[in-house]
């Protein structure tokens, strides 16, 4: 099964919230595209969003996908831990 970058969008979209002001630089959200397609389906998304809650301002910047650095293990699989530690 493969899923579309406007998928994999929406899907973010119903857990995230881009027109929320991150209270600091580190906490905020950013797209990363990887090509001029992508990054066109990624703004008009966005667009999409802010007018559906009546232009409301997006937080969310979109950027170029450069090189990834895999997070420590102690990030990995953070909501498992999380809901682990909490009995859940």
């Amino acid at each position: 099964m493969s899923v579309s970058f406007r998928q994999l969008l929406v899907e973010w979209s119903r857990q995230h919230a881009p027109y929320q002001l991150p209270y600091s630089t580190q906490y905020r959200s950013v797209i990363f595209y990887s090509d001029d397609e992508e990054k066109t389906i990624a703004e008009s998304f966005l667009k999409e969003i802010s007018a559906m809650r009546n232009n409301v301002k997006i937080y969310t910047s979109v950027e170029p996908m450069t090189k990834f650095y895999q997070a420590e293990e102690y990030h990995q699989h953070y909501l498992a831990k999380l809901t682990g530690s909490m009995g859940i």
